[in-house]
């Protein structure tokens, strides 16, 4: 047993929720079935600490023994390729239909090209990297020194640093429109999606520090840690001028 650190899924694509934690599994459950059915494990060497599944039945999984691993939820008894592009635990993962993209604590990203199966490019960064997204041609890293780092086109170069947080960025999410980022320094900020952006709103809580977040385009949830340990849900409402 351990602590459940990750989560992903390709709802409605497919009925399966993956877990990842500190016991060096991850759990599959049948989301359909009320209470959660366990549906099997994969095991690992170490803790899992990030996944994504970018395809229904592709699960991507980044660990604490720095190796980033590709599975067929057909087969998952073995990996379908396994990648070491990094010297410290893999923390953060996002995947394209070309790329495999992970942050880690050894303050690189590393970009993994999914049809050649080799190592496309590493990014050096200036502080651990917590959070990743990808949308719209562009990814964002939220990284422990507080700092988002934005990056654009097929060579991923650097367009963007600002200093949102005054602490660890622990979520992040970006559309057209706005880009939603969460942090250990008890806020949640929504800034605009452009170069220099500002920031059009600020939502804190006294006492939670927030680890994580998700984004619909209509439902925003946030995971925190701390005296108001919670998962919080807002929804959003654009109004028009």
């Amino acid at each position: 047993m351990g602590w459940v650190w990750c989560c992903a899924a390709h709802w409605p694509e497919t009925s399966i929720l993956c877990s990842g934690g500190w016991d060096s599994k991850v759990q599959m459950w049948n989301l359909e079935d009320i209470g959660l059915q366990p549906l099997g494990q994969i095991r690992h060497t170490s803790a899992v600490l990030s996944l994504t599944m970018p395809e229904a039945n592709v699960l991507i999984s980044g660990s604490y023994d720095k190796v980033t691993r590709c599975y067929d939820l057909r087969a998952p008894e073995s990996p379908c390729f396994s990648a070491k592009s990094h010297q410290k635990p893999v923390l953060c993962l996002q995947a394209t239909d070309n790329f495999i993209i992970s942050g880690s604590d050894d303050k690189t990203i590393a970009i993994w090209d999914r049809r050649a199966n080799r190592e496309y490019k590493k990014i050096p960064v200036p502080s651990s990297v917590l959070s990743l997204h990808y949308g719209c041609g562009q990814l964002r890293a939220g990284c422990f020194n507080g700092s988002i780092y934005s990056y654009v086109g097929d060579d991923f170069q650097l367009v963007e640093s600002s200093d949102r947080h005054s602490s660890r960025v622990t979520g992040i999410y970006q559309d057209l429109g706005m880009t939603v980022s969460c942090s250990t320094d008890f806020t949640i900020k929504i800034a605009e999606a452009c170069t220099e952006p500002e920031v059009m709103c600020s939502l804190e809580c006294s006492g939670c520090q927030f680890t994580g977040l998700d984004f619909d385009g209509s439902c925003l949830a946030v995971a925190g840690s701390g005296s108001s340990s919670n998962t919080s849900l807002w929804l959003y409402s654009a109004t028009k001028t």
